[in-house]
């Protein structure tokens, strides 16, 4: 009672206690964090031509992953070094997926969830763990 009384929810007729909680979980198993790990994790890991597929629940979610594979799907050039090797494309971003309405109308859960995909296209990185 006292979240539905402190927030106020933006979807009529939803529990705002729905989405503190979720906030509490994501904050207490430090869920973006093992995010951000797993994907630096596939630069290691990965070969040329192996695929990462990430299924995301959340906007929060989604943006770590849409930014990761961004960032790692183009060439880099300093323009404070103009002769320096380029870092090289690690990744080719291959699209996202969302469900479709009759599997939303089979499996209401999965009406947030957005599946993205990348390949791997240069060497991997060395083996350096943190």
């Amino acid at each position: 009672q006292l979240v539905a009384d402190t927030v106020k929810t933006r979807e009529p007729g939803k529990d705002p206690a729905t989405r503190t909680f979720q906030a509490f979980r994501i904050f207490i198993n430090a869920e973006l964090e093992e995010l951000q790990q797993a994907l630096e994790a596939s630069l290691h890991v990965l070969q040329p031509g192996g695929r990462l597929v990430v299924i995301s629940f959340h906007s929060l979610e989604d943006r770590i992953v849409k930014q990761f594979i961004a960032k790692h799907a183009k060439e880099v050039f300093d323009r404070r070094a103009p002769f320096a090797a380029p870092h090289v494309m690690q990744f080719k971003a291959l699209g996202r997926v969302k469900p479709s309405d009759a599997e939303i109308a089979a499996n209401p859960r999965a009406r947030s969830a957005i599946m993205r995909v990348a390949e791997r296209t240069s060497q991997a990185a060395p083996e350096q763990r943190p």
